[in-house]
């Protein structure tokens, strides 16, 4: 089995997502979030996980979906990108999954608001998968920077 390629799977409105599993750390369900004053409608505010703030990600506001107030239901998925430790909002857990690399459609121009890896096609549905490494963009990088600069962070 290609760990490489393998694929953490989670829904938010009642749609598929996907990040590679090699950048999940856990998941974990949703604490207290600390609102952080004029911070961008992206970042719901900072969790402290194990000592470490963390920035939690409004994910829906990023797919342009309708927005929705975290409850004690929903989950994070903490994740390590190459500059920081994040937590994404997420409605549920959904699978592991192994495709191959014929089965992941790359996403020419699929989503202008993100960059993403791919797109895989299932029988239960598609699954858009993101590539945490270009989540952001550096005027968002730099945001985030600002919001928490933690260096046990990483």
């Amino acid at each position: 089995m290609d760990q490489s390629r393998e694929i953490f799977c989670f829904i938010i409105d009642n749609q598929r997502y996907g990040v590679p599993l090699m950048s999940v750390e856990r998941f974990m369900q949703a604490v207290t979030i600390n609102a952080v004053p004029n911070s961008p409608p992206m970042v719901h505010g900072l969790i402290d996980y194990y000592g470490s703030l963390v920035p939690v990600i409004n994910f829906r506001h990023r797919l342009k979906l309708p927005e929705k107030p975290v409850s004690a239901s929903d989950y994070f998925v903490i994740v390590k990108t190459p500059k920081r430790k994040l937590a994404i909002v997420i409605d549920d857990v959904d699978d592991v999954i192994n495709p191959s690399a014929k089965e992941i459609i790359p996403s020419s121009s699929l989503d202008s608001g993100l960059d993403n890896m791919g797109v895989l096609r299932q029988d239960q549905g598609i699954i858009f998968i993101y590539d945490l490494e270009t989540l952001f963009s550096s005027k968002e990088e730099a945001m985030l920077l600002g919001l928490v600069d933690d260096p046990d962070n990483k």
